[in-house]
C-alpha cells in the first residue's frame, strides 16, 4: 500500500532525462524484497535501501532529502488514513509529493506551494510531481509549514475531537 514499486518505476522515468536523482528508501516490510528485485530488473543503481531506522534517527534522513515522496496506493482496499511522515517532512521544510490515497496529503499539501498531490499508481505523474517540487520557492515552504506541528499536534487534535463530541 505504500507504493514503493511506483516510486521505483518513476525513478526509472527520471533517470531517462537526468542522472542526478538518488532514491533513499527508509523502512522495512514484506514488500521490500520485491522492490529490491524490481530495482535490479530495471537496472536502477541510484537507489539505496536502508531498511528499518531507529525513530530517534529519522531526522537525519529528513534533513538529507531534497523531496519527500509518499506514493501511497489503494492496493488491496487499504490506504494510509493519515500518513504522519508527511507532517514530519514538512517540519523540516521539505517539499512533499504524495498521492490522493494518503489522507494527510489532502489536508497538508497545497499544490505548487509546498508539494504536489498526484494520482495513485501513476509513475508518470509521480515523476512529474518530483521534478516540479524541486522548483518550489523555499520561502513558501517555510511559510506554509512553519506551524504544521502546532496545528496538527496531538494536543490540538485531541481538543478538536473533544469539541466535536460536545457539539
Amino acid at each position: 500500500q505504500k507504493g514503493l514499486d511506483y516510486l521505483i518505476k518513476s525513478l526509472e522515468i527520471l533517470n531517462k532525462s537526468s542522472n542526478s536523482f538518488f532514491l533513499l528508501v527508509v523502512g522495512n516490510g514484506d514488500f521490500l524484497n520485491y522492490c529490491k528485485r524490481l530495482a535490479n530488473e530495471l537496472n536502477i543503481s541510484n537507489i539505496e535501501f536502508c531498511g528499518a531506522v531507529d525513530p530517534r534517527l529519522r531526522k537525519n534522513y529528513f534533513e538529507q532529502c531534497d523531496v519527500f515522496v509518499f506514493p501511497g496506493t489503494y492496493r488491496g482496499g487499504r490506504v494510509d488514513v493519515w500518513g504522519l511522515t508527511i507532517n514530519e517532512a514538512m517540519q523540516f521544510y521539505k517539499p512533499v509529493v504524495s498521492t490522493e490515497a494518503v489522507g494527510s496529503a489532502k489536508d497538508l499539501i497545497q499544490t505548487g506551494v509546498n508539494g504536489y498531490v498526484v494520482e495513485p499508481e501513476n509513475e508518470i505523474e509521480l515523476s512529474q510531481g518530483i521534478v516540479l517540487s524541486l522548483t518550489l520557492d523555499k520561502s513558501n515552504l517555510i511559510k506554509k509549514d512553519k506551524n504544521i506541528d502546532k496545528v496538527y499536534s496531538y494536543k490540538n487534535m485531541a481538543k478538536q475531537i473533544i469539541n466535536s463530541l460536545l457539539d
